[in-house]
């Protein structure tokens, strides 16, 4: 009987249940993110500024999940200030961040 392999972890959190916050805003500097969420260093980074910049120093998957869940609530979330190109925007990069 074969054994299963384990999936490896391909967020951003790379099989740590949180991050720092620093280390987090780094990651999103890596090029490989590009791919998978098509946009550029500088608007990642701006998105993740504005999704995250009242947490703590840490930031864990289920702030990421929490995220996703305030984005479809559209004009009764916390990002009801988003345009509609943000929103679509800030799914990718939820997205992407959770591999």
């Amino acid at each position: 009987m074969a054994d299963k392999e384990e999936k490896k972890d391909q967020s951003i959190f790379e099989g740590k249940s949180e991050i720092e916050k620093g280390d987090f805003m780094h990651r999103l500097k890596d090029p490989s993110l590009y791919s998978r969420t098509n946009l550029a260093e500088g608007e990642r980074s701006a998105l993740a500024g504005k999704l995250f910049g009242s947490y703590g120093g840490y930031i864990d998957k289920g702030e990421i999940e929490a995220a996703r869940k305030e984005l479809k609530l559209g004009k009764w979330g916390k990002f009801k200030d988003f345009s509609e190109d943000e929103k679509e925007k800030a799914e990718r990069l939820l997205k992407g961040i959770l591999g």
